[in-house]
């Protein structure tokens, strides 16, 4: 696995981060605030999940949908669909 990471260039490192930050960023509204934080902070942390997961996609190119399909033939073999 760490040599298929080193192969990796600078565009899908960038892509990777990308697509770490977006799983980090969901994690903010689950954090000990006041419910009104919460609830108005909730729609922006949402809208910077989906556009930093989908920019990190498309800086990913044809590895993030090679992995994306991996993981749903993986996924369709566990639920036997």
């Amino acid at each position: 696995m760490w040599a298929r990471l080193q192969q990796l260039s600078g565009r899908q490192w960038l892509g990777a981060a990308a697509l770490v930050v977006s799983m980090l960023i969901a994690v903010i509204p689950f954090l000990p605030l006041e419910t009104t934080t919460k609830v108005s902070a909730g729609t922006v942390v949402l809208v910077a999940a989906e556009a930093t997961f989908y920019a990190g996609l498309f800086l990913m190119g044809k590895e993030a949908v090679h992995w994306l399909r991996q993981a749903w033939q993986k996924g369709k073999g566990f639920l036997r669909i």
